[in-house]
């Protein structure tokens, strides 16, 4: 799996500054956390997706997950496939 989703916020710290003012952290939004056996295994990043549905008053708000990174293009591993990974070490 890349480091992306890391490297992209420490890049936006090291910039130092925003309107002369210093940047304390950053946090990619819209980022979930693959578990398996209630271990992180990974970040994935999503998209936002809203959905109108016929009779109902308000959109269904969910998102959609994303199975390669955006930025370098790797695919995003499943939890099955980090997991045998880490057993053949």
């Amino acid at each position: 799996m890349c480091e992306c989703i890391k490297k992209h916020q420490d890049n936006i710290i090291q910039r130092g500054d925003y309107e002369g003012k210093k940047i304390l952290s950053a946090e990619i939004q819209n980022v979930v956390f693959p578990l398996d056996n209630l271990k992180i295994v990974g970040m994935i990043t999503t998209s936002p997706l809203e959905i109108t549905i016929e009779g109902r008053k308000t959109k269904l708000k969910t998102a959609l997950q994303h199975k390669y990174c955006p930025w370098c293009g790797v695919i995003y591993q499943t939890a099955e496939e980090t997991t045998q990974e880490s057993s053949k070490s």
